[in-house]
C-alpha cells in the first residue's frame, strides 16, 4: 500500500505543478490581452486628437486667407456678405473664394461666411442698427468623418477694412 501512495503522490505534486504552469498562462494572457485592449482604445484617441488639431491649424489657415481675401481687395470681399457659403482655394500662389466645394487631403470640408454688422445707437455690435460697412464678420467651418458621424469646429471673427479706416 505504501508503494500505492508514493506511486500517487509522485503524480499529485507533477499534476499540481502542470496546474500552476496553466494558471500562470492563463493570467499572462489576460495581462496582455489587457494590454492590447488599452492600446488599441490609447491608439484611436490619439488618432482622434490628431485630427482635431489638424482641423485647428485649418480653421487658422482659413482666417489667415480671409484676411488675404480682404487685403487683397475690400469691395470684392464684402461682395462676399450675404452669398451662402464660399470655399477657399489657393492657385497661383493666392488665396481665391468660391462656390465649389473642395476637401482637404480628402477628409476636411472647410468653408466660410461673411455676414453684415450692425451697431446700435452706442455704437456697439448688435444684431440690428445701423450697417457698418467697413466691419464684416467672417465664420470658419471645418467639417470631417468620424466613426461616430460629422465632427464640425468653428472659428469666428470680425474683419476690418483696414485700408479705409
Amino acid at each position: 500500500m505504501r508503494a500505492f501512495f508514493k506511486k500517487h503522490a509522485k503524480l499529485g505534486k507533477s499534476g499540481v505543478s502542470l496546474l500552476e504552469v496553466m494558471i500562470a498562462t492563463g493570467i499572462v494572457f489576460a495581462a496582455l490581452a489587457a494590454i492590447v485592449g488599452s492600446y488599441q482604445t490609447f491608439l484611436s484617441a490619439g488618432l482622434a486628437n490628431a485630427k482635431s488639431v489638424q482641423a485647428a491649424f485649418l480653421l487658422e489657415e482659413g482666417i489667415e486667407a480671409v484676411l488675404s481675401l480682404r487685403d487683397s481687395d475690400w469691395s470684392s470681399f464684402a461682395s462676399l456678405g450675404g452669398a451662402g457659403d464660399r470655399y477657399l482655394s489657393f492657385q497661383s500662389g493666392i488665396w481665391t473664394a468660391s462656390a465649389e466645394e473642395s476637401m482637404i487631403d480628402q477628409t476636411f470640408a472647410r468653408k466660410f461666411t461673411v455676414s453684415s454688422v450692425y451697431r446700435d445707437a452706442e455704437d456697439n455690435i448688435a444684431s440690428s442698427g445701423t450697417l457698418d460697412s467697413n466691419i464684416k464678420k467672417v465664420e470658419v467651418s471645418v467639417s470631417w468623418l468620424t466613426n461616430r458621424g460629422t465632427t464640425t469646429r468653428n472659428l469666428s471673427r470680425y474683419v476690418a477694412n483696414i485700408f479705409e479706416l
